[in-house]
């Protein structure tokens, strides 16, 4: 009778031991067989944007650390204002970033 009950307690022990392996060993299996681009997960951590306002007009701002680039984009009235807006960001931004201002006239 003793033996038995002892059995039963081992069977118990691996089966519930078995179980628990088997849940992590298969979650640890899926996540090994994911593929992680980390050229694409450091490229998406080094762009950044933001809206800058000037003149009472807004502007976004898009930086690339990778190439180094900074681009703007927005509306401008005329071509003094269009002057001035490129001339604030080519003189705002870091030396060795190349500045690309895309504007475009709007009413």
């Amino acid at each position: 009778m003793r033996s038995k009950k002892g059995l039963k307690k081992v069977v118990c022990f691996a089966v519930i031991a078995v179980a628990i392996m088997s849940v992590f060993g298969t979650g640890h299996a899926e996540a090994s067989r994911r593929m992680i681009d980390l050229d694409e997960t450091m490229e998406m951590r080094m762009l950044t944007s933001r809206k800058v306002e000037i003149n009472g007009k807004l502007f976004d701002i898009f930086i690339n650390q990778a190439e180094k680039t900074i681009s703007v984009k927005g509306f401008v009235e005329d071509w003094n204002e269009l002057d001035s807006v490129q001339d604030y960001f080519k003189h705002r931004g870091p030396c060795d970033y190349q500045v690309t201002c895309d504007l475009d006239f709007g009413y």
